[in-house]
């Protein structure tokens, strides 16, 4: 990470919150020290463990998303989870609860450090009625359009769709849409009003 070789570190943190040696709090505070340079880590959380011991709580899980989002100004910048049964199971109500408090709204992984300052050219929107017909013209740079709703004084991402998408609908209402490149930088948004 000092050398500039990763991108991204992704430590194995299988230890709670509760345990003194290895504690998941002293860990994560220690990675995130560790990142720079717009690189990051992602903590490897040990879901599979979710409900067999109760050190093993959802709430156990939480906190350590809750610990993980403490330092993302220092480079934390997510949680992977291992491993995707107890998601798909929903159990003890994991994803709901993740959906609800942690993960409400779709977005984008955090942009390759090497490439942040390669900003894609933005959209081409045609609107007709309440369809929005999308084009690039470098289409295959591309991984997703980022398409934004007027909140107020505010644009909120409504959702990402892939960039293999060559229209969608929006109802009544401001939007702003975005290419995102492959990289996960996002151009300027494109301004459209439905009405």
């Amino acid at each position: 990470m000092q050398e500039g070789w990763v991108d991204y570190l992704a430590p194995q943190l299988y230890w709670p919150t509760t345990q003194a040696a290895q504690a998941y709090g002293k860990l994560i505070e220690w990675w995130s020290s560790i990142t720079g340079g717009g690189r990051y880590i992602f903590a490897g959380n040990y879901l599979s463990k979710l409900g067999t011991e109760d050190k093993w709580s959802l709430d156990e899980f939480k906190q350590e998303i809750l610990l993980s989002r403490q330092y993302a100004d220092q480079g934390s910048q997510g949680n992977i989870f291992f491993q995707i049964a107890p998601l798909q199971d929903n159990l003890l109500g994991v994803t709901d609860a993740f959906k609800t408090e942690f993960y409400a709204t779709p977005a984008l992984t955090p942009p390759i450090a090497a490439l942040v300052d390669e900003v894609p050219a933005p959209p081409t929107v045609t609107l007709e009625g309440s369809q929005a017909t999308l084009a690039h013209a470098d289409a295959d740079s591309l991984r997703a359009w980022v398409v934004y709703a007027q909140s107020g004084q505010e644009f909120v991402i409504d959702r990402i769709v892939p960039a293999q998408t060559t229209s969608i609908d929006l109802s009544p209402g401001t939007w702003a849409i975005s290419a995102a490149g492959k990289h996960n930088v996002e151009s300027a948004g494109v301004l459209v009003t439905v009405p």
